[in-house]
């Protein structure tokens, strides 16, 4: 069977199903009801579902899901570029190994974090590979502040606010600190605490000031 518009064949059946030339509009106005439904009925063996192959051009959108708006949801471009939320996505998501591999397109900002996590009051923490260094940073996206930054030769650096007395590292023993590392402009120091119940074999000390003056 054979459809035709205009005198150009649209819709035809063959013997795997049906063929459609141009654009397959399929819509419902029932609020709860899905306007189109892909399904390999198979039981067995790795049938696909659906097959989306773009043009020739491959940086434009092969599979694209939208809002009834019109936005992107959803993009997978024809390079492999996948984007949630954005038209234009710049990151590449696939597996290596069985691990999951986010890498960056070729154009998007050697600067931009790779991958972010966000509370909903818009706190940020986010995660930058540039250049062999890997740096972890938090705060709003528009004024990230970096915290760590790891780089390709292995140097580990953990960055601070400029201040008088700013606690770079703290140390805690089940619900207790017991100790920290903190910085100024200029020095480092090592913060420890000292209780005398902890201690023992003390021992007083005779002849004090004889042996203070012994340093002389």
């Amino acid at each position: 069977v054979d459809l035709y518009h205009s005198n150009a064949k649209k819709v035809e059946t063959t013997a795997s199903g049906i063929s459609v030339t141009g654009k397959l509009n399929s819509q419902t106005s029932v609020g709860s009801d899905f306007a189109g439904y892909f399904y390999n009925s198979a039981g067995s063996g790795n049938g696909t579902s659906l097959v989306a192959r773009g043009g020739a051009n491959n940086s434009t959108p092969n599979f694209q899901v939208q809002d009834y708006n019109g936005n992107a949801d959803f993009t997978v471009t024809g390079t492999g570029d996948v984007g949630i939320g954005r038209s234009d996505p710049q990151n590449i998501v696939g597996t290596s190994g069985g691990g999951l591999v986010i890498k960056s397109g070729a154009g998007r900002a050697g600067t931009t974090s790779l991958f972010a996590v966000q509370d909903s009051s818009g706190n940020n923490s986010f995660l930058q590979l540039h250049n062999g260094q890997t740096t972890f940073s938090t705060g709003a996206a528009g004024s990230k502040v970096e915290a760590f930054k790891i780089a390709d030769g292995g140097f580990i650096t953990h960055t601070r606010a400029s201040g008088s007395a700013q606690s770079m590292f703290g140390f805690k023993n089940g619900a207790n600190f017991v100790g920290e590392i903190r910085t100024s402009t200029t020095a480092t120091a090592y913060i420890t605490s000292s209780d005398y119940r902890l201690k023992e074999n003390v021992t007083a000390i005779t002849s004090a000031t004889d042996r203070l003056n012994q340093l002389n």
